[in-house]
């Protein structure tokens, strides 16, 4: 069985979690007064700092976070990375998402739900997160 398809078989094992509360009516109020006259905001974006990456959990070589951005209808994320095999699925774990072809800075497409399952195949295992996750989309139900 490929590594793909047994990511989509099963949940994310000892994966820890980020939990991000919802979105204050504060924030989202001030998302919408900077978006441009006449188009509605649909999401706001969320930084993911180097010390909340430290949640995830290396197993061998491969890093696993969960990611949870309470009341989210989707999320995306934006990575930085260089050498290694990321692969991202949602809440409905479907549709995951293969990157393996890539040199710096990207967005993810957007996941259902509130819920984002990362997993990150280092050539070896580091003492810090193999990845930079800069942002969180959280887009709005």
């Amino acid at each position: 069985m490929d590594r793909v398809a047994v990511f989509l078989l099963l949940p994310l094992l000892g994966a820890q979690t980020l939990k991000l509360g919802p979105v204050s009516p504060k924030d989202r109020t001030a998302a919408e007064a900077a978006a441009k006259p006449g188009v509605k905001a649909a999401s706001i974006h969320r930084p993911i700092t180097p010390k909340m990456l430290e949640k995830g959990k290396w197993k061998e070589n491969v890093w696993r976070l969960k990611i949870v951005s309470k009341q989210a209808a989707g999320v995306r994320l934006l990575v930085n990375a260089k050498q290694g095999k990321l692969l991202v699925k949602g809440k409905d774990q479907k549709n995951a998402q293969t990157f393996d072809q890539f040199d710096g800075e990207f967005w993810t497409a957007v996941t259902h739900g509130d819920t984002v399952w990362v997993e990150f195949t280092a050539p070896r295992r580091q003492s810090t997160p193999p990845l930079e996750i800069k942002t969180l989309s959280h887009i709005y139900p």
